[in-house]
């Protein structure tokens, strides 16, 4: 994960429209790209009326965006991060 953040951290959240935990975002994020099932991917997207691509873009230029490109990599996704773009 991008720096030492810590999963009881919490910041603003464009999909949530408010301050989430560090878990929430990672639950998205995870589930945006299959990794886990979707159930707060699915909550998200019923209420911002977006679909998974949509709720990526966003995620992709997220400025609390707690993952890199690399950490994605990593766990063998294709995945490119806007905000970490070199």
């Amino acid at each position: 994960m991008n720096g030492d953040r810590t999963d009881d951290e919490k910041w603003y959240c464009p999909l949530a429209g408010r301050v989430v935990a560090a878990g929430y975002c990672l639950d998205i994020n995870y589930q945006r790209v299959g990794m886990f099932k979707p159930d707060v991917l699915k909550d998200v997207m019923r209420r911002t009326l977006l679909d998974v691509d949509g709720v990526s873009k966003v995620c992709r230029g997220c400025p609390n965006q707690p993952l890199s490109s690399e950490d994605y990599a990593e766990m063998g996704v294709t995945e490119s991060v806007e905000r970490n773009a070199d």
